[in-house]
This record gives structure tokens, C-alpha cells and sequence, in this order.
């Protein structure tokens, strides 16, 4: 049994229900709202909730085994709230690209954790062969420098660090407080919400163009370089970051 809300031009706006349902009546409620972020799971998070949808007409798509019903649905703004149309269409796309955000920080630092603990895996192993290259430990030790540098932007220096303002908030923190309060606000994006959801953005982009490289490159010429001497990889496979994660940024 899946239940899905669509919107006019066909597309999936949230997956309501997906189940082994028995026969008989069963009550399914959508809270009119898109899928939420992305987690570091790849699952939508269980922390933030999907932005609201916009009022117009969607149709409920029910599919079980072969069968296929389809309802339509209209969805109505609040009485109790006046908002333009324009302001609630920026606000849209401002949320929209914050939830993309929310989930690139979230599988960026999963990555990031992922190449960290490679990296410390090798050096270990590495550690314990006398007779290992040391060139094979040096391009550990960089590739697990690369991922630290990565991970303080994402998610600060940690308790060993200095104290950050909150104008240098890590991404991570800044994208969640940025969706969050977002998110709850009913009117146009502010210019506060508008200048930093693109700085997000900007930085998110750059750090991507960092991180690519040490999945793509740095980690897999480690695994090589072991495996030409005769060293087995015991590190695991690196981590695979899906296409399209991010829309390009536009200054």
C-alpha cells in the first residue's frame, strides 16, 4: 500500500504512507507537508519537519499491488493569515533550497565522519607493518588532515578550539537555525534569511569542490598505492555522494 500527494503537474510531493497494510479501513493523515531534509542517512530527518505547501490543487495517489486510485485535493490558505501570493512563493523556493542545504551539510559531514575514520583505520594498520612504505602513512596522515579541515568548517573546532562568533556559526549549525526559523515564518524571506541562505549556499558549493577530491582521488590512490605494496585495504569502501546533491550557485 503507498499513499502519495501530488502536485499539478504530476509530480511526488510527499510519500504519505508505505505499508503491508491488512484489509479494511484504515485512517492516513498528511500534515500538507513536502517530504522533510534530507538526514545523514539519506532518509528524510526525524529532527525537522518538510516546509508547508503551497495552497492549489494536488491528487492523492493510491497504489495497492496493481491497482491505482487517484482523488483530487485542493489545498486552501489559512483565513486566519494574509499573505501575497509573491511572499509565499519566495518563501517557497527560500525553504526549498535550505532543505537542500540541511541535507548536504547532513551527508557532507556523514562523509567527512566516514573518511576520518578510514583514514585512522589505515594509520593503525599501517602502525603495525614495520616495513611499510612511509610515503603510505604520509598520504594518510594528509587525506585525514583534508577531512579535520572539513569537518571544522562543517561542525567547528570542537571543545579544543577557540570560541566562534555567531557571524562564523559552522554550517551545519547555521543551516539548521536558518531552516528552522524559516520555516515558522509566514511572510517573505527577510534579507537577513535571503543573504545568508546564499552564503550557505556559496560555502556549501565550495566545500563539495573539497570534498569530491578526497572521495573521488586522494582515497582511492591510497587504496592502490597500499594495494601495489602488497598492503590489504582494510578500510572499507569510501563513501558515494549522490549526483544533483546541490543546484549550482549563482552569484
Amino acid at each position: 500500500v503507498v499513499l502519495e500527494i501530488l502536485d499539478g503537474a504530476g509530480s511526488v510531493v510527499r510519500r504519505v504512507e508505505e505499508s503491508t497494510a491488512a484489509r479494511g479501513v484504515h485512517r492516513i493523515v498528511w500534515d500538507l507537508r513536502h517530504e522533510a531534509p534530507i538526514g545523514a542517512d539519506g532518509q528524510p530527518s526525524r529532527r525537522l519537519p518538510g516546509r508547508f505547501v503551497l495552497p492549489g490543487s494536488y491528487q492523492v495517489r493510491l497504489t495497492v499491488a496493481e491497482q491505482v486510485q487517484v482523488r483530487p485535493l485542493q489545498v486552501r490558505m489559512d483565513p486566519g493569515l494574509s499573505v501575497a501570493d509573491g511572499a509565499r512563493r519566495a518563501l517557497d523556493a527560500a525553504l526549498a533550497l535550505q532543505a537542500d542545504l540541511v541535507g548536504a551539510v547532513a551527508l557532507f559531514g556523514s562523509a567527512v565522519d566516514t573518511v576520518l575514520a578510514q583514514a585512522g583505520t589505515v594509520l593503525e594498520s599501517l602502525a603495525g607493518l614495520p616495513d611499510a612504505p612511509g610515503t603510505l602513512t604520509e598520504r594518510a596522515r594528509e587525506l585525514e588532515a583534508g577531512a579535520r579541515r572539513l569537518r571544522v568548517v562543517l561542525e567547528g573546532p570542537g571543545q579544543g578550539g577557540i570560541a566562534q562568533q555567531e557571524t562564523v556559526l559552522p554550517l551545519s549549525t547555521l543551516v539548521t537555525r536558518l531552516y528552522s526559523t524559516t520555516e515558522g515564518w509566514t511572510h517573505r524571506p527577510t534579507a537577513d534569511q535571503s543573504r545568508l541562505t546564499t552564503r550557505a549556499h556559496r560555502d556549501l558549493v565550495e566545500l563539495l569542490s573539497r570534498l569530491r577530491p578526497l572521495l573521488e582521488r586522494d582515497l582511492p590512490e591510497l587504496r592502490r598505492a597500499m594495494a601495489e605494496a602488497g598492503i590489504p585495504w582494510p578500510a572499507g569502501d569510501a563513501p558515494v555522494l549522490p549526483a544533483g546533491l546541490l543546484p549550482p550557485f549563482a552569484p
